[in-house]
């Protein structure tokens, strides 16, 4: 799922901070998965932090 906090004006996907709820939504925990994500270094930590909440393991969150 793209999200872009400042897209241009022709970008016409998902705007806004992801959030527990977006990542509830499209990222639910799953058996043999993994999340990929890439930002800022503090969205890594908030992403870090939220998805272990949601109960992924750290060994299976990738950032970049």
């Amino acid at each position: 799922v793209h999200t872009l906090t400042h897209g241009s004006d022709s970008w016409t996907g998902r705007r806004g901070f992801i959030s527990g709820e977006l990542l509830q939504k499209h990222a639910p925990v799953e058996e043999e998965s993994m999340v990929l994500f890439c930002g800022p270094e503090v969205m890594g930590k908030i992403m870090m932090k939220i998805l272990g909440e949601q109960g992924w393991a750290e060994s299976d969150l990738f950032t970049f």
